[in-house]
């Protein structure tokens, strides 16, 4: 039998952790972009996946990142200030609802936010 699935979803951590899992990745496994598995989240076990492109090897993406502002490709004033300002914003979420909002670091390593720069 022939299937015509050209695409499949699964649960992030990011929203998984919206979603109050039982159980989600640590950093660890965040820094290092091993976060396949499964998540128990509201009753059901759902598939854990890579998610998006930012969401895969955190160490990759910065190896990447400093190798962009050695060469002086990316400039390091604005890859600070980016940073700065989502961690400033992500605190601040954080603080205010930090049942929907991660930790600064949380939310670093598992989002595309380390492709902004």
């Amino acid at each position: 039998m022939h299937s015509n699935t050209e695409a499949v979803t699964s649960a992030t951590p990011l929203s998984a952790f919206r979603e109050h899992a039982a159980s989600l990745p640590d950093y660890w496994q965040l820094f290092l972009g091993n976060i396949h598995g499964k998540v128990e989240s509201l009753g059901q076990i759902v598939p854990l996946g890579a998610g998006s492109l930012g969401e895969t090897s955190a160490l990759l993406i910065m190896i990447g990142g400093l190798y962009l502002v050695v060469k002086k490709i990316a400039s390091w004033q604005i890859v600070l200030s980016f940073f700065g300002s989502f961690i400033t914003a992500s605190s601040v979420f954080h603080i205010i609802t930090p049942e929907k909002t991660p930790d600064p670091l949380y939310g670093l390593l598992s989002g595309g936010v380390l492709y902004g720069y």
